[in-house]
């Protein structure tokens, strides 16, 4: 009898063990290092290598933390997520390939702070967004050195603030797929051509933009601004900023009955032509603007005065 009892407690202890405990929560932050492995747990004892495997492990909305300076590889973001870099983390993009890639879902937020991301003058683009409605923030960064652009944006709403772009074709390319909203405050774009908005395939989904206290220029070709609209609304703002060095292109230049720029207490010099707007373009100075010393400066279509 007691031979029966044991092997009844014995077989309920079995059949315990057998049931599938609560899946373990993901971490809400999570650490990666230049000594760390991708075989640990990502946390700040045992930190991992990457921030791929990093953006795996940490929970949606959570938080991954740079310990030391090192590169930590090329990224595909599919969830909320905020990655301090504090300045000394890097992703070095291989010929051809994307540095960060953002694919997220309706009502994501993606901060990036801290970041030096380089194409090493192979890379094809720094970040990329692809058409959806998430949200970027980018802040104290720098992308530079890429062959296609710096930043492409296929829908979205995008923010950078206090941030370089340098040494890339384009530094930044909106282009309407899906509605897109993009702010640029305190950002200097250097030897690149500047912003470009452009729509492509009979999209009629609006591009907003405002530039504001930057600094764009020194490239050569190219544009300090530029939007290239047949059939999507595009507006953008100027304010407070500096296009220059665009001797053989422009400094703003607007194209397509759909496309109104206002620029307002900024500077257009050394470019080509300052101000050229075409094909039923509005291009709107307002009376405070600084546009000199280009080949051509350009009119405006129309002259707002200060109120």
């Amino acid at each position: 009898m007691l031979k029966l009892a044991l092997s009844i407690v014995a077989v309920s202890l079995l059949a315990l063990s057998l049931i599938p405990g609560p899946a373990r929560a993901q971490p809400a932050r999570v650490f990666v290092a230049a000594q760390g492995s991708d075989a640990n747990s990502c946390s700040f004892a045992l930190p991992c290598r990457t921030f791929q495997h990093a953006h795996d492990v940490v929970a949606a909305g959570g938080e991954i933390d740079v310990l030391d300076p090192a590169g930590y590889g090329i990224l595909t973001i599919t969830k909320s997520i905020s990655i301090q870099g504090h300045g000394f983390a890097g992703i070095a993009a291989g010929s051809g390939t994307t540095a960060i890639t953002a694919n997220a879902p309706l009502l994501s937020t993606i901060n990036l702070r801290g970041l030096l991301i380089d194409g090493v003058g192979t890379g094809s683009i720094g970040i990329s967004m692809i058409a959806n409605t998430a949200i970027m923030n980018i802040q104290d960064s720098m992308i530079r050195n890429f062959t296609t652009r710096a930043i492409d944006v296929q829908g979205g709403q995008l923010f950078v603030t206090n941030t370089v772009i340098s040494d890339s074709s384009l530094a930044v390319q909106l282009t309407a797929g899906a509605g897109i909203l993009a702010k640029f405050s305190r950002v200097s774009m250097i030897n690149s051509s500047g912003i470009s908005a452009i729509d492509t395939g009979g999209s009629t989904n609006e591009i907003d933009v405002t530039v504001a206290d930057s600094d764009i220029g020194n490239f050569g070709g190219g544009s300090g601004v530029a939007c290239f609209s047949n059939s999507a609304t595009m507006r953008i703002m100027v304010r407070n900023s500096t296009i220059s060095g665009y001797a053989a292109g422009n400094g703003i230049f607007a194209h397509g009955g759909l496309c109104t720029i206002y620029v307002t207490r900024s500077t257009i010099t050394q470019n080509g032509t300052g101000l050229n707007p075409t094909s039923g373009a509005s291009l709107n100075s307002f009376g405070d603007n600084s546009v000199a010393g280009n080949a051509t400066d350009g009119t405006p279509t129309g002259t707002i005065a200060l109120k």
